[in-house]
C-alpha cells in the first residue's frame, strides 16, 4: 500500500467520522447539488428538487464546493451550516 493510499484512506475516515459526529450531535444532514454561491449563503437543490437558502458564518466548515458540486450539508438548529462537505464522484 503506497503513502498516498494511507493518505486517502485516513482522509475517508476522518471525513466519515466527522459526518457520523455531526449526525450523532443532533445537527440535520441533507445531500443536494450547489447552484450558486452568495455573500453568505449557498444556494443547494436537494433530492426532492427544492431550492434551499443555506446561512454560512465563520463557523461553517466548507470542502470548497463550487456550483455543479454534489454536497452534503449539515445545518445546526440555528439554520447555519455547520459543514458543507464535497461528495467526490
Amino acid at each position: 500500500m503506497g503513502l498516498d493510499s494511507v493518505f486517502s484512506m485516513f482522509r475517508l475516515t476522518a471525513t466519515a467520522g466527522l459526518s457520523l459526529c455531526l449526525v450523532g450531535c443532533g445537527l440535520d444532514g441533507m445531500r443536494g447539488t450547489v447552484l450558486a454561491i452568495e455573500e453568505n449563503r449557498y444556494v443547494i437543490l436537494d433530492l426532492s428538487g427544492q431550492e434551499l437558502l443555506i446561512s454560512v458564518d465563520e463557523h461553517s466548515r466548507r470542502d470548497g464546493a463550487i456550483p455543479g458540486d454534489e454536497v452534503r450539508v449539515f445545518v445546526t438548529k440555528d439554520g447555519y451550516a455547520a459543514y458543507i462537505q464535497k461528495i467526490e464522484p
